[in-house]
């Protein structure tokens, strides 16, 4: 369907500092969604920084975390059940998952890969560390366990994502997809903390392409 609602029924929550709400945020933009955006930390930061947690937002995700999506009365949470239900409702825009079974399949698998293999590194041990400890918790970051990431853990994932960009126009196939919003959201993230990625030239190259897409200014 085309989107019918006022952008006041169509609600993000999520602190946009991380890459699975700013997945969603790209994800709306390109389906052409104009929707309104409440910054909150997921449950567990809110309790640990002493902040109350809204009825909303526990009623919105169940288990506390971000992103969660309000339509109305109907809420979802998980960044890759949302990609999903956006694509199914919404006809306007970017086709998010392609229809050729090959290139679906792998547009999923890419979107794991970033959601739970790149971000157990990117994010739980560089990014959590490097931005979220010191500037939004307060507290010391583990600097032991972020070289350890970006010298030993990190770079075999990079060898892989930068040979993969090379197979095609685009990370999946030939066509722009939701695996492109999860890898490059991730990457978004490891660039916040510094991380330079100019001996994978492959993969700089392809992140320069993706975010130079219209949905991924409102970062820049």
């Amino acid at each position: 369907m085309q989107n019918k609602y006022n952008p006041s029924e169509i609600i993000l929550w999520g602190v946009s500092a991380s890459p699975y709400v700013r997945k969603v945020m790209v994800a709306l933009l390109e389906k052409n969604i104009d929707y309104t955006h409440k910054e909150i930390l997921p449950k567990v930061l809110l309790q640990a920084t002493g902040q109350a947690i809204p009825e909303d937002f526990n009623r919105v995700s169940p288990l506390g975390k971000i992103p969660a999506l309000q339509i109305k009365d109907f809420c979802i949470a998980d960044s890759a059940v949302i990609a999903g239900y956006l694509d199914r409702q919404f006809s306007d825009g970017q086709s998010l998952y392609p229809k050729n079974p090959e290139a679906y399949a792998r547009t999923l698998w890419f979107e794991h890969y970033s959601d739970n293999v790149l971000t157990e590194i990117v994010y739980k041990k560089i990014f959590m560390e490097s931005v979220i400890k010191p500037k939004i918790l307060n507290i010391e970051s583990n600097h032991d366990l972020v070289e350890q990431a970006k010298k030993v853990e990190l770079p075999p994932l990079l060898d892989y994502l930068n040979h993969a960009v090379t197979k095609y126009d685009w990370i999946a196939g030939d066509d722009f997809s939701m695996a492109d919003i999860a890898i490059a959201t991730q990457l978004l993230a490891l660039k916040m903390t510094d991380f330079n990625l100019e001996k994978w030239r492959h993969l700089n190259n392809y992140l320069q392409k993706v975010t130079a897409r219209e949905s991924f200014k409102v970062f820049s």
